[in-house]
Order: structure tokens, then C-alpha cells, then sequence
């Protein structure tokens, strides 16, 4: 049996968990590119989205996941998080892809050098759909220019009344 090097096995993890993430997320991610969803129907999407699988990263968020608590209708609110380059290259984000139009990600740096950190907010707003009231769980997945695996990943759960 040959054995795996661990940026092997991290790239295998990685390609397994995005098989059996793809058909949950394909939807979210297309209609969210598109931008012609809202978020109650990107709401109605996520719910299939309820398991937080570990996935590798060349950043390390902290924290890594986020509860935005209970919102009223139409509301914003931020969060700061710390990215944590971990590896001996500087990583250079080239996108940030979000679950939903109310989530958006915004960093201080695009590029972060090894062994260094950036500062980013993670901000939910329903202005833009103030009739939404539910359950979220969202993603945020920050992508490399150079690279497969994703830079960074952040969860957030929020409740709109």
C-alpha cells in the first residue's frame, strides 16, 4: 500500500469532501454568482446545507465560525476575524465566494505573506431583503489565484426575525 505525503492526502481529503459537498452547494453558488436570488431563496437552498465538514485550507480563519445571533428584518452586523498564513508562501486571494447575497467578506489585505496575518470583517445585511425572517447557515470561501485548495473557509449562522 503506498503511503500518501500530506499535501497529497490534504488534496485527496479536499476533492473527497467537495464531491459530496458539490450537489448540496451547486445551486447556492450559481444562483448566488448570478445574483439573482434573494435571500429567501437562497434561504430555501441552504437548508440542504447543514453539515460543517473540516476542509483543508492554506489559511487558517480564526474564528472559523460565527453566530450573528437573532437580527430583526432589514439588519446589518459585522464581525472581525484573523487569517493566518500558516504555510512557507504568501497566499494571494484572488476571490471571495459567498453562500448568499447577505453575506460578504471583506479583508484588509489580498495577499498574505507567510507566516503573517490580515484582519477581515465578515458582515451580514438584510436591507436588501427586508421581508426575510428564518434560519441561516452560510459560507464564505475565500479562493487562491494559484491552486485548488480553497485559501480559507468561514461558516455563519444567523437568525432574522
Amino acid at each position: 500500500m503506498a503511503t500518501l505525503s500530506y499535501s497529497d492526502y490534504l488534496i485527496a481529503s479536499w476533492r473527497k469532501s467537495w464531491m459530496l459537498r458539490t450537489s448540496r452547494n451547486l445551486a447556492i453558488c450559481f444562483t448566488t454568482l448570478l445574483g439573482t436570488a434573494s435571500c429567501s431563496e437562497n434561504a430555501k437552498m441552504a437548508r440542504a446545507v447543514t453539515t460543517r465538514e473540516a476542509q483543508p485550507t492554506l489559511l487558517i480563519p480564526s474564528p472559523g465560525e460565527f453566530d450573528f445571533g437573532t437580527l430583526p428584518r432589514g439588519a446589518r452586523r459585522e464581525r472581525p476575524f484573523v487569517l493566518t498564513n500558516t504555510t512557507e508562501e504568501a497566499v494571494e486571494i484572488n476571490s471571495v465566494i459567498t453562500s448568499c447575497d447577505c453575506f460578504n467578506v471583506v479583508l484588509e489585505k489580498k495577499v498574505v505573506p507567510a507566516g503573517e496575518q490580515t484582519t477581515g470583517t465578515a458582515i451580514i445585511d438584510f436591507s436588501g431583503d427586508k421581508a426575510y425572517s428564518g434560519h441561516l447557515l452560510l459560507s464564505a470561501r475565500g479562493m487562491p489565484r494559484h491552486g485548488k485548495i480553497a485559501a480559507f473557509v468561514i461558516q455563519a449562522k444567523v437568525k432574522v426575525e
